[in-house]
């Protein structure tokens, strides 16, 4: 009895004892011996490769295990060397020469694969008017090409491609391909590592979990940040509610999201969120449990809530302390049972959500001040996370920019000058607070290179500011906006306090709109 055969009756008896997969009417049981022998294949190159720490025989097995499964026609592994040009270190029938531009492939997809970090497969692509050159001058019917490594952190692709047929590759030779790169990109990590002079026990496990982080959307590698992740991970796909505490503009929405995407069984579920300071007392209830129609005046139809919305997702709360305590004790309910009603309703529902919430003040002093229940705040505090302000883990400033301003696909970059101000500065807005710097300087910037003498008064020394703009400028003398952005900041803070921290009462003293209020809260990190 041939292999295949032998596979196919091995994949027979796990259906026959899987019967939610019984059926396969609608599958060729070919494409199940090709996927199932592909299975085989990633399990057993997995194992392998994660194990070998020799840098020459991991593309050769790679390329070796495609031939195999796949049947190439052309085929190379490519990473990234010291000056970011590409160098092929193993290809199959294939002449590479050492300039990348004279290379017989789509060097078009390439691009766009390292710069974007993700996969593409390209078919009958001589039919395709938009297909770009290098294609027809090569007869390139078909593409795949995958990234080793995620957006932001490419290391290298692999790139296959037939001149022969227009639809040679499908989406599962993809996913092959895609699966057998994550190995690849980990291996080359390991053996690099390993080769290392300077390689320590420790260094490949945080190389690997910087990635994970930013494959999460949180970029960084200082010590505090890896721990909040570390700490918010070990609970990942439990269904503890998380609180996270920090500043404004430290990212706790981000951590929210992480642990929507970390939980296996509610990441592809909807993922929602309510700014709670933004709402006024009267919109938070309707915003949450939803209502019926004519429940108040303005209720025009039934409206359903984000606890409704969010079923079986998870449900972020940004600013938990602003909930009033009236609402507090409905929200209570829902968070030991799932049961709610919508505002104006008598119909029972019930939702099942993970719930995230996040402040910057310290509930436990609102609970003695009688502002915040106990019994809610200990339902809230299932996991407790406090993330590092952006003043304490000033080494991942450059990263944070490199990486916002490739996602902006800018070609802007910061000199090493004004990278140490920003380090420098207190930063009180945050992550936030650097993001809307750089998106400002990316646009009125001229030059590519932003260098220190583009960045705004208030990050600079009296002394920079003097070699500046080349003026005697009192040492007390505050340029007019460092000064307004000062009576401001001090002015909000006087209105809060005279208001107890009530935000309607704090924007009725200040006489300014409600959006205006909450967008200089953020910029001051208040």
């Amino acid at each position: 009895m041939s292999k295949e055969t032998n596979n196919f009756i091995g994949l027979e008896a796990f259906l026959e004892n899987n019967s939610e997969l019984r059926d396969t009417t609608y599958i060729d049981p070919s494409t199940l011996i090709a996927s199932y022998s592909q299975l085989q294949l990633i399990y057993g190159f997995g194992r392998a490769l994660c194990s070998e720490t020799k840098l020459d025989k991991i593309p050769v097995a790679t390329v070796e295990a495609l031939v195999k499964i796949i049947n190439l026609e052309r085929c190379f592994i490519a990473i990234l060397n010291e000056k970011n040009s590409l160098e092929p270190i193993i290809k199959y029938n294939i002449d590479l020469p050492e300039k990348f531009e004279n290379w017989p492939v789509s060097k078009s997809v390439i691009n766009r694969v390292i710069k974007d970090g993700m996969p593409l497969l390209l078919v009958d692509t001589l039919k395709d008017k938009n297909s770009h050159q290098s294609m027809y001058l090569n007869q390139i019917s078909t593409i795949m090409c995958v990234p080793l490594g995620i957006k932001g952190s490419v290391k290298g692709v692999i790139y296959a491609d037939s001149r022969r047929v227009a639809d040679k590759f499908s989406k599962t030779d993809l996913l092959f391909l895609i699966a057998l790169s994550h190995y690849v990109y980990l291996s080359l990590i390991n053996s690099t590592q390993i080769n290392s002079k300077n390689w320590s026990d420790n260094t490949i496990y945080q190389n690997v979990l910087i990635n994970e982080m930013l494959s999460v959307g949180l970029v960084g590698r200082s010590k505090l940040l890896q721990q909040a992740y570390q700490r918010l991970k070990r609970v990942a796909d439990k269904e503890l509610p998380v609180l996270i505490y920090g500043e404004t503009g430290t990212g706790k929405e981000l951590f929210a999201q992480a642990a929507h995407k970390l939980n296996a069984n509610r990441s592809k579920k909807t993922f929602l969120s309510i700014n709670i300071a933004a709402l006024s007392e009267t919109i938070i209830e309707s915003e949450l449990f939803g209502h019926e129609k004519g429940a108040f005046s303005g209720a025009t139809q039934t409206k359903l809530g984000k606890l409704e919305l969010a079923n079986g997702g998870t449900l972020f709360l940004d600013e938990v302390a602003e909930i009033p305590l009236k609402t507090q004790a409905k929200l209570l309910r829902v968070l030991e049972n799932g049961y709610f009603e919508r505002v104006g309703g008598l119909k029972t529902l019930h939702t099942n959500i993970r719930l995230v919430s996040a402040t910057n003040k310290n509930l436990e002093e609102l609970i003695k001040k009688g502002e915040f229940r106990a019994d809610l705040y200990y339902r809230l505090k299932g996991l407790s996370i406090v993330l590092p302000a952006l003043r304490e883990r000033a080494e991942d400033i450059p990263e944070i920019i490199k990486y916002y301003l490739s996602t902006m696909n800018s070609a802007k970059s910061f000199s090493q000058t004004a990278l140490t101000h920003l380090q420098s500065y207190s930063w009180p807005g945050n992550v936030r607070q650097l993001l809307r710097l750089v998106e400002e300087l990316d646009a009125t910037c001229e030059n590519a290179l932003i260098d220190s003498s583009d960045l705004p008064h208030y990050l600079l020394s009296n002394e920079d500011r003097l070699s500046f703009n080349n003026d005697l400028i009192a040492d007390n003398f505050l340029p007019l906006n460092d000064l307004v952005s000062q009576v401001e900041c001090s002015y909000i803070k006087q209105a809060l306090d005279l208001a107890k921290g009530n935000n309607d009462k704090a924007i009725e003293l200040l006489g300014i709109s409600r959006a205006k209020f909450f967008d200089r809260k953020k910029v001051y990190g208040l």
